[in-house]
């Protein structure tokens, strides 16, 4: 994220998905030069790891453009878990929107730039 605006709006964006019932896995983020940084793949693989095994969940729905997760799709797949990919920039790895049972790209999606724009 480049600028505090877009850091809002990434936190109006995360609420809005926890107020919709989903479960948020992120880390707090660190400001490098006038960019905000945060990696937090390591926390997402295991959490979702933990609730396949667990048979806690029927979708597992990614925001990410990283190809690293690939694997993770196939691992959740194995276990018959759907998978979908949501992104709001379309730069996603060809071979995650692949790999992915549904693949989104949020920022075409009229219903969603109406709340996070708005």
């Amino acid at each position: 994220m480049s600028s505090s605006g877009d850091f809002d709006k990434y936190q109006g964006f995360v609420q809005m998905l926890v107020n919709s019932g989903y479960k948020v896995t992120s880390k707090s983020m660190r400001r490098s030069g006038e960019n905000w940084k945060g990696n937090c793949d390591i926390e997402i693989t295991l959490a979702a790891v933990d609730a396949i095994r667990d048979g806690n969940i029927q979708w597992l729905v990614l925001m990410s453009n990283d190809s690293d997760f690939t694997e993770l799709l196939k691992y959740a797949k194995h276990y018959g878990v759907k998978t979908a990919v949501a992104t709001v920039d379309g730069a996603t790895a060809f071979e995650l929107k692949n790999e992915a049972d549904i693949y989104l790209d949020l920022s075409e999606v009229e219903v969603f730039r109406q709340r996070v724009e708005g």
